[in-house]
């Protein structure tokens, strides 16, 4: 991978793991090596659970979704007609 994980988008690297091209391990890692070097000079989070982000990205392999449905639309797209409310007249 040429680009820094940190910059890309998450659409490419949700694609990535998927591809099994980068590890969610890895992924977990550089983002919060990341985090402890810049959060402080902004102090945008509370408290960084680093046990539960690892644990969490070792779960991914277990219950990550096969290739075919990562293609399929996702949204408001995929819920049934009887889930929207019906148009009220004018």
């Amino acid at each position: 991978m040429s680009l820094d994980p940190v910059f890309m988008p998450v659409r490419e690297l949700a694609e990535h793991v998927r591809a099994r091209r980068l590890s969610p391990v890895a992924l977990a890692e550089t983002f919060l090596a990341r985090l402890e070097k810049i959060g402080p000079r902004y102090n945008a989070v509370v408290t960084v659970t680093r046990e539960r982000a690892m644990a969490a990205a070792r779960q991914v392999p277990r219950i990550s979704s096969p290739p075919e449905a990562a293609s399929r639309p996702r949204g408001a797209r995929r819920h049934s007609a009887s889930s929207v409310s019906p148009r009220m007249p004018p």
